[in-house]
């Protein structure tokens, strides 16, 4: 998600073949609007991966997976890549997550934040995405 001060712009990529032709879809969605950044809640972020007991309606502000750059009211994903990004979920509690995804097999899952079990967390964070692109239904540009 890229921030602007009154502009906001969600890029969602993803590859796709059509025509034995590798196509790179991305969507840009353009809300002009402050109150329209995210627009989720915890409850229907949870819903999408099964978990029907949470029964939240706090919003989600934004998604991130660098726990540096998160801000308050945010969705971590920790993302794995040189370290687990479940070793960084406590520095974004700090920067302001409210709710985190959490590979199942992961034990010590915080409890004072919205913990989402998901089996695979880059899968969770592309349901998530395609969940919102249908949602919002922006122009989208193909790219090859």
């Amino acid at each position: 998600m890229i921030l602007c001060e009154h502009l906001t712009f969600f890029v969602l990529m993803q590859e796709v073949r059509m025509f034995k032709i590798k196509v790179r879809f991305i969507a840009l969605i353009n809300m002009v609007r402050t109150e329209n950044i995210m627009n989720l809640t915890v409850k229907e972020i949870a819903a999408l991966f099964g978990q029907n007991e949470f029964q939240e309606e706090t919003l989600i502000s934004n998604i991130e997976f660098d726990s540096r750059k998160i801000t308050t009211g945010g969705l971590f994903v920790p993302l794995a890549g040189e370290r687990d990004g479940h070793d960084f979920v406590n520095l974004a509690k700090e920067n302001g997550a409210i709710a985190t995804f959490w590979r199942e097999e992961i034990h010590n899952a915080p409890k004072d934040m919205f913990v989402i079990l998901v089996s695979d967390v880059a899968d969770a964070l592309q349901t998530l995405a395609q969940y919102y692109l249908q949602k919002v239904k922006p122009i989208v540009a193909a790219i090859r």
